[in-house]
């Protein structure tokens, strides 16, 4: 905790400096309400995002971060000083600016890796209005997305999109989890997304080519750019979730009492859990398809938690108090089921907690345990609201195989 405040003094410091060297130093506390138009000042590229600022009352503003259908509410944007701070929901990261005359100029940080990102925002402004045109190509549907080239790619992924007018949305489902929400427009040849949700930004461009295919260069955090390709595949498929590990059935015992770490402020009995369905789900408090999960599987829980289902999280963060971490995500997310420390991030440091498994495919996973405390079922990435009919896919599947185990 006395290493974040530092990095918060830190990093006012510079603010201040920065801005009075420019003469932009501003004194009234005051945020214009409407949208605004974001930007993340990366190596080769600028990163454009939208936010809606609104009033919650004299102290606090609201930002909700807009990328297409989805939404990202933040209630505690504020003032300290002459700095506007935008924590970014459940993460780590914050937003400082300074605000004047209907623009905003500071920094994106990542206090837990030391590390900032230029960050510049004007009021009325639309996330690609410099580039808007009459679309003469079609960007949507499903389409086999190679991020890196194919011989050193970093993944091959699933886009799936829909295009009105020139106007874009959609997402990237990888074997990891998909990018959520993401939006932008086609432009000519020339197509432009992003997605920017309060820990992970990502910006695309490319042209369409004479076989049909787009391809272009793509920025990712903290603003490294690869090249990537698109093109029509209808046989490409990702591999099911639920077949990544599978495991046989009366083998496997989970102890839950031996899951959480020694610093862990919450403990499990087995004794609890006897003659019950529990969903053990693996996660990162900083992982952004940790909360698709997690928000889906909290509102699960207080529709069927009466039927004899549990469930336990167990998370893996970065250095720092991870205790405040999981208080701070339990009631941002409204989590009403138990969150235990489990260490530090790491693949295989998690699977160290699950014997059967060498490492984990992905945060979050999920292992399904029966009424007698075997592992039944793995889950190992989750497609969430971003991917449309693969998301309902996973609620179906995942509601079926439920109510077969709370039947045996």
């Amino acid at each position: 905790m006395v290493n974040r405040v530092h990095h918060k003094l830190f990093f006012a410091v510079l603010l201040a400096l920065y801005l009075i060297g420019s003469k932009q130093i501003c004194y009234a506390q005051q945020l214009t309400t409407g949208k605004w138009r974001g930007v993340l000042d990366y190596i080769n590229a600028d990163l454009p995002f939208e936010f809606l600022v609104e009033t919650i009352d004299d102290n606090y503003y609201r930002v909700t971060l807009i990328n297409g259908e989805g939404r990202i509410e933040i209630n505690n944007a504020h003032f300290e000083g002459d700095s506007l701070i935008i924590p970014m929901f459940v993460f780590s990261e914050e937003i400082y600016a300074f605000v004047s005359n209907n623009k905003m100029s500071g920094y994106y940080i990542y206090p837990d890796d030391n590390y900032r990102i230029a960050f510049t925002a004007q009021y009325g402004k639309k996330r690609f209005d410099s580039k808007a045109k009459n679309s003469t190509r079609d960007f949507s549907g499903e389409w086999k997305l190679t991020v890196g080239g194919e011989e050193s790619a970093w993944f091959t992924g699933l886009g799936l999109f829909v295009q009105n007018g020139n106007h874009i949305e959609g997402t990237i489902m990888t074997k990891t989890g998909d990018l959520r929400h993401m939006e932008g427009i086609v432009a000519g040849r020339k197509v432009y997304f992003s997605g920017f949700d309060g820990a992970h930004a990502f910006y695309f461009e490319g042209s369409a080519q004479k076989d049909g295919s787009f391809s272009g260069s793509t920025y990712f955090d903290p603003g490294e750019g690869t090249n990537w390709v698109a093109v029509r595949d209808p046989e490409f498929l990702l591999q099911d979730p639920f077949e990544i590990n599978t495991v046989e059935p009366g083998r496997f015992k989970i102890d839950f009492e031996s899951l959480a770490t020694e610093n862990s402020a919450t403990n499990i009995e087995n004794k609890s859990l006897e003659d019950k369905v529990v969903i053990l789900q693996i996660i990162g408090t900083w992982c952004p398809n940790s909360m698709d999960e997690t928000e889906y599987l909290v509102e699960w829980y207080l529709k069927n938690k009466i039927r004899g289902v549990e469930i336990i999280s167990i998370t893996f963060d970065g250095p720092g108090d991870n205790q405040n971490k999981i208080d701070k995500y339990r009631e941002l997310m409204g989590v009403d089921y138990p969150i235990i420390s489990g260490g530090e991030i790491s693949k295989s440091n998690a699977a160290n907690h699950i014997p059967f498994l060498e490492k984990i495919n992905a945060f979050p996973t999920m292992i399904i345990v029966d009424k007698r405390g075997y592992a039944r079922y793995i889950h190992g990435y989750f497609n969430g609201p971003a991917t449309g009919k693969y998301y309902k896919e996973f609620d179906e599947k995942f509601n079926e195989l439920i109510n077969g185990l709370l039947e045996e």
